[in-house]
């Protein structure tokens, strides 16, 4: 399925979060695939702009979609301070899907959010999606549905409210979960996620999407199953904590990729850059590609610096069978602990990690905050010119260094501002894209 989907953010708007009143980022491919149905590789977009302008809000708007559409709770700890008290905090997203290279499908999400402190959660007490198919002639006009929650609020039950699905198609209100509002919108809100993205949902549109009749229905399976799985295995999204750890701590986070003909998966993993790591046997070629990725795209960057495997001890454990792997740099004839590296080097080499997927995959989303950071400007140049050519998926990031500036042309580019409102004159709004 991994390669059948195609799934690429067109446009972002925040309002009420964080330091941000009102904010909208459009991203490269936006006008082109709604208006002519282009789709253009290169798709690396960076935000530049003084500190507190806006940069890392995008970021974590991003990472909190991620969590909705992979039908997790948002993390109450990390956000919670984030959300406005005054005026509801409200994000809204919207995508291009591809399914088969046939069905394709313009997408906008929105949600408001409160803070629920009684239960410790993030509540999303308003979503609506809309979405229009392509004929193949035109995109078709916008379906939507629409659920206001009053369970997301912990009194609702004393005040008899009870949620109901705005949806202007007809042939939705035959699914049974959305049909059954008042359960579905209940479950949700005890649960902290999304109507449309929850796990119920998940089950009942992949039973759906090969038996029903409806375009519409089918259209929304699609919707909902595409985005799953991007948000699972494709979206990744590394903020400055991340990548921060490998300053104080003697791990370096790598994204492992593995697809099999019955399955798919990602995921980030703490590689020990001092000791021995012990992994599972069958995870070993997966680390070797890693491994051979990473080294293919630091020769443009490092040309005298490559990493390998040594395989030291098999060992095994209740039927299960893990090896004993160190990963050392070589410089030259020279091979020593990747614990004696710069912070920066390390720091390129787990975001190579992250950043080799990008070339290979036109469906993933690769966000970064600061990517500048702890890198060399030279180098940092030479990386996104590089990606800029040659990356097929989307590269989304933060940064203070202007050497960017020189290496991606300037539609590329797009310049915060430390109005909160972002409000810009006729001629600036010609000139940049600003949010």
């Amino acid at each position: 399925m991994s390669n059948e989907q195609l799934v690429r953010i067109l446009r972002l708007e925040i309002s009420n979060f964080k330091n941000v009143e009102h904010g909208i980022i459009t991203f490269m491919n936006d006008a082109s695939l709604r208006r002519k149905l282009e789709f253009s590789t290169g798709d690396v977009v960076g935000l530049y702009g003084p500190n507190g302008s806006g940069k890392s809000a995008a970021v974590e708007v991003l990472d909190i979609i991620k969590h909705i559409i992979c039908g997790k709770k948002i993390p109450y700890d990390k956000y919670s301070e984030l959300i406005s008290d005054a005026d509801r905090t409200e994000l809204s997203i919207s995508f291009f899907t591809e399914y088969k290279r046939n069905d394709r499908i313009l997408v906008k999400y929105t949600v408001q959010l409160i803070v629920n402190e009684q239960q410790e959660t993030i509540a999303l007490i308003n979503e609506k999606l809309s979405f229009q198919p392509y004929s193949g002639k035109n995109w078709l006009r916008e379906r939507s549905m629409e659920l206001y929650n009053p369970y997301a609020v912990s009194d609702a039950l004393l005040t008899n409210e009870r949620p109901e699905f705005k949806i202007s198609s007809a042939e939705l209100k035959t699914i049974d979960l959305i049909a059954d509002a008042d359960r579905i919108s209940l479950v949700c809100a005890q649960q902290g996620v999304s109507v449309f993205f929850n796990t119920l949902m998940q089950k009942k549109t992949a039973e759906l999407m090969n038996h029903s009749d409806s375009t519409d229905v089918v259209s929304y399976c699609q919707i909902v199953q595409a985005l799953n799985f991007f948000g699972l295995l494709k979206f990744e999204v590394v903020k400055v904590d991340q990548l921060g750890l490998i300053n104080v701590t003697t791990f370096l986070p790598l994204l492992l990729h593995r697809e099999t003909a019955n399955s798919t998966g990602s995921g980030v993993v703490p590689i020990s850059t001092d000791k021995d790591n012990t992994i599972l046997k069958e995870m070993l070629p997966v680390l070797e590609a890693s491994i051979k990725a990473i080294n293919v795209a630091l020769k443009g960057i490092v040309p005298d610096l490559s990493l390998e495997i040594e395989v030291k001890n098999e060992i095994v454990n209740e039927d299960k069978e893990f090896v004993q792997v160190a990963i050392d740099a070589l410089r030259g004839e020279k091979r020593f602990s990747i614990k004696h590296e710069s912070d920066g080097i390390k720091r390129i080499i787990s975001l190579m990690a992250f950043l080799t997927t990008l070339y290979s995959d036109l469906s993933v989303c690769l966000v970064v905050d600061e990517l500048d950071d702890g890198i060399f400007e030279f180098l940092l140049g030479e990386m996104l010119g590089t990606l800029g050519e040659e990356a097929k998926g989307q590269l989304i990031f933060t940064s203070h260094n202007l050497r960017a500036l020189e290496k991606l042309p300037s539609k590329n580019i797009i310049y915060t501002t430390v109005n909160p409102a972002s409000r810009l004159d006729e001629l600036q709004k010609k000139i940049i894209r600003v949010w």
